[in-house]
């Protein structure tokens, strides 16, 4: 059984050992290091091969009623026939696109492959750096629409824009600026990504 005692003892090393739990599939799996990590070995419906899906969490007491949860689901998903291991890789690339597609990342990658070719790479920088990356940063590039550009150049253009300490920045030659600085890095990302339109129009 495995018991809160059990997961705060220091683990032991020099062997390998599976203690399996007595109320769901769970299992500690202690490698000759020392280390430690809950698994599940199940089978997949249709398959004979065995497979051993390890969780994420930190082997500690608190996670353990989070664990058994995890691998009694994992076991009845193996059982509809569905596969753990395609499902994390799947999570997993879904993960990694949406950090790759967020502004500031599409940002950073213009900068490095397209603008550092360029004699205004610094002033591109700029300008993103402090008119752009302050608001979209976190986001989506796909969640920036028409509106959001213009309310953006609206601010920018009549000097409503505050940047750091709350100092007013803009005016309309900025603007312009700003509107093109967006134009190339949208239209830049738009040739990389048949799912992207920008939403800057002539």
């Amino acid at each position: 059984l495995l018991t809160s005692a059990l997961l705060e003892q220091p683990p032991p090393k020099g062997r390998r050992e599976e203690i399996r739990d007595t109320q769901s599939p769970l299992i500690l799996r202690v490698t000759e290091q020392g280390g430690r990590c809950f698994v599940v070995r199940t089978r997949i419906k249709g398959q004979k091969q065995p497979i051993r899906v390890a969780h994420a969490a930190l082997v500690h007491a608190s996670a353990l009623d989070e664990a058994r949860a995890w691998a009694m689901a994992t076991v009845a998903a193996c059982r509809r026939g569905e596969d753990p291991r395609a499902i994390k890789a799947a999570q997993k690339e879904t993960s990694a696109k949406l950090e790759r597609n967020k502004f500031r990342a599409v940002v950073a990658n213009f900068l490095k492959r397209h603008a550092a070719k360029n004699r205004g790479c610094a002033e591109s920088k700029r300008v993103l750096e402090l008119y752009a990356l302050p608001r979209w940063g976190e986001w989506q590039i796909a969640d920036i629409r028409r509106a959001d550009v213009a309310a953006l150049l609206d601010d920018i253009e009549v000097r409503a824009f505050k940047g750091p300490g709350g100092k007013l920045y803009g005016g309309p030659v900025m603007a312009d600026r700003v509107l093109a600085q967006l134009r190339k890095v949208m239209n830049w990302h738009a040739a990389r990504d048949s799912d992207y339109v920008s939403p800057i129009v002539k």
